[in-house]
C-alpha cells in the first residue's frame, strides 16, 4: 500500500509536470519554410521571398531572419530581395519562437539560380543614299536592323514587330526586347537618323497612301508624300483618269490634294499619278478613290 502511494506521488508531483512541459514544447517547435513568387530568376530582376513559417501547433511565425547568399540579410517578413550578378546563391530563412523565456528555433535552405540576362547584338543591313553610318543615313531608302542571337520571343516598339529584324526609313527610337528559354528578358535601344535630302541629292519619292477617302475624318483625306517637310525642291504632280486626261496638275505640289476636279469631287475609282522634282527620282503609280 505504501509503494502504491510512493508512485502516485511521483506521477502528480513530478512526472505529471515534466509531461507537460514535453507537450508544450513541441507544440511551440517552429517549422521554417518558405517559398518564391517568381517564375523565372534572372539578373537584374527583384525575387519575392514568402514566409511560410509555423509553430509544430499551426501558429504563423514572423520572428525570422533571413539570409540572401551574397552577404545581404533582412528580418522583414516577405522581403523583395534584388540579385545584381547571376549564379547560385543558398538562401537560408531561420524561425523563432519564444515561450516562457526560452527560444526556439528551426531553419531551412534552399538554392537558387539567377540565370544570365539574354545579350541582345544588333547587325545593320542597307541605309539610304550618302550613308554617314551604320545608323545615320540619307533619305531614300531603308535600313533592317537585325537582333543576332536566337530567341523564341522578340517584340520591338513602336511598331509592334515580333521577328528578329526591322526594317526602318525615318528618324526616331527603336527598342528591341527579348525573352530567352529561361523565361528572363532584356532590352537594347537603338536610335536613327535619317537626314534630309539636299540638293545634289537622289532618292525616291515616297507616296504614304493610294487610297483616297475624302469624307474629312482626317484619314487619307488627301494624296500624301512621305517627309514632304525635308524636300527643298518644288514638286510637280500630275494626277490622270484611266482615259488619260489629267484630272489635277501643280508644278508645286502641297500635300493637299483632296480627289477634286475644278473644286468637284471626282467619281469613285482608279487613277493615276506622274510626280517628279528636282532633287528626287521621279516615280508613277496608281491611287484609288473610294466613297
Amino acid at each position: 500500500m505504501r509503494n502504491i502511494i510512493i508512485h502516485i506521488w511521483l506521477f502528480i508531483f513530478v512526472l505529471a509536470p515534466l509531461a507537460g512541459k514535453a507537450e508544450l514544447k513541441a507544440d511551440s517547435d517552429p517549422i521554417a519554410a518558405f517559398s518564391l513568387i517568381n517564375s523565372a530568376l534572372c539578373e537584374g530582376d527583384s525575387v519575392f521571398f514568402l514566409n511560410e513559417s509555423k509553430t509544430v501547433g499551426g501558429a504563423n511565425l514572423n520572428t525570422i531572419l533571413w539570409y540572401f547568399g551574397d552577404g545581404s540579410e533582412t528580418r522583414v517578413e516577405n522581403p523583395i530581395h534584388k540579385y545584381t550578378a547571376p549564379g547560385s546563391y543558398t538562401v537560408s530563412l531561420v524561425a523563432y519562437n519564444i515561450v516562457g523565456g526560452i527560444v526556439y528555433k528551426d531553419s531551412i535552405s534552399q538554392i537558387i539560380t539567377i540565370n544570365t540576362a539574354p545579350p541582345i547584338t544588333f547587325s545593320y543591313l542597307g541605309g539610304g543614299t550618302n550613308i554617314t553610318s551604320d545608323t545615320t543615313f540619307t533619305q531614300g531608302g531603308n535600313l533592317t536592323i537585325t537582333i543576332s542571337e536566337n530567341y523564341p520571343i522578340y517584340l520591338w516598339a513602336p511598331d509592334g514587330e515580333t521577328t528578329n529584324s526591322i526594317t526602318v526609313n525615318k528618324t526616331g527610337t527603336y527598342t528591341a526586347m527579348v525573352i530567352d528559354a529561361n523565361g528572363c528578358s532584356s532590352k537594347k535601344i537603338q536610335n536613327i537618323k535619317v537626314l534630309p535630302l539636299t540638293e545634289g541629292d537622289s532618292a525616291n519619292i515616297i507616296i504614304s497612301n493610294n487610297v483616297l477617302t475624302p469624307n474629312n475624318d482626317g484619314v487619307n483625306d488627301y494624296f500624301s508624300i512621305e517627309d514632304f517637310e525635308t524636300y527643298s525642291s518644288p514638286i510637280d504632280l500630275s494626277i490622270y483618269n484611266i482615259w488619260g486626261d489629267i484630272v489635277y496638275q501643280t508644278a508645286d505640289y502641297q500635300n493637299d490634294w483632296d480627289g477634286t476636279y475644278n473644286g468637284k469631287p471626282l467619281d469613285s475609282g482608279t487613277y493615276y499619278y506622274v510626280i517628279s522634282s528636282e532633287n528626287r527620282k521621279g516615280t508613277m503609280g496608281y491611287i484609288d478613290i473610294l466613297k
